[in-house]
């Protein structure tokens, strides 16, 4: 954890330059409403991401723990059952869109269950939700909803290259910036879910490549995990459909 004066490692993505062009200019055109603002109390803010913006950086957006149960939420009893297996893999899972543009969660795991070993784990789940299925048969094991569409974890992404100390505080918003991501989800109506950010801060690691060409979404979310072992063990997709279009939640745990 390092204090306000601390320097970070940059993180770039090549060839996209002008995506800091576009940093540079919106610090420029806050520096000019801050200006234009002083002497006016600050508004207060919703720690909350604008409806057209990326995604967070974070790891998670919660705890894991479903309030007032105890229980886990489904992303993060997989990703408990793999780093305590010493795998990695992911979690693509369907939920429920609610008001406020958030999502429910549908799919709980008790932390006796997440405890067990993994193969009576997964096997335990999949006879709770039959919908849900498991393979470890790979490199990575997988954990998939068959409901669920995750068409956009099928993109290609023709170039994509971050170097980072903070995962993924980077490499995500990168992935979301790229036009191939920012092109599939303006065809197909898809927005990010409203989000709030942790108090935490990332921690800071020794720089990390993430680097992918022609690589589908899925793969580069792959490779980010394995290049930030052992902070991270999964990723996690999440999407909820209703007559508003498509909301997806992706964050790495």
């Amino acid at each position: 954890m390092g204090n306000g004066g601390e320097s970070s490692y940059s993180a770039a993505q090549v060839p996209k330059l002008d995506f800091f062009a576009g940093r540079i200019r919106a610090v420029l055109l806050a520096a000019v409403v801050l200006a234009a603002g002083c002497g006016r109390p600050p508004a207060e803010s919703s720690g909350v991401l604008a409806e057209s913006g990326p995604p967070p950086s974070a790891s998670s957006t919660s705890s894991g723990i479903a309030a007032g149960t105890g229980d886990l939420v489904l992303s993060a009893a997989v990703a408990q059952i793999l780093k305590a297996d010493r795998r990695t893999g992911s979690i693509v899972e369907r939920c429920s869109c609610v008001a406020g543009r958030r999502m429910a969660e549908v799919h709980f795991v008790s932390p006796e269950l997440a405890r067990q070993p993994m193969a009576q784990a997964f096997r335990q789940i999949a006879e709770h939700y039959p919908q849900i299925r498991w393979d470890s048969g790979g490199e990575r094991v997988r954990v998939v909803d068959r409901s669920a569409i995750a068409g956009l974890l099928k993109v290609r992404v023709r170039h994509f290259l971050v170097v980072e100390d903070r995962p993924p505080q980077a490499a995500l918003p990168a992935l979301w910036q790229t036009p191939e991501v920012q092109s599939y989800m303006r065809k197909h109506g898809i927005r990010f879910a409203r989000w709030r950010a942790p108090a935490a801060r990332a921690a800071r690691t020794s720089p990390r490549v993430i680097q992918g060409n022609n690589a589908t979404v899925a793969e580069i979310l792959d490779r980010m995990v394995e290049g930030y072992r052992p902070v991270y063990s999964a990723w996690a997709y999440r999407e909820c459909r209703s007559h508003a279009g498509t909301m997806i939640e992706i964050a790495l745990y």
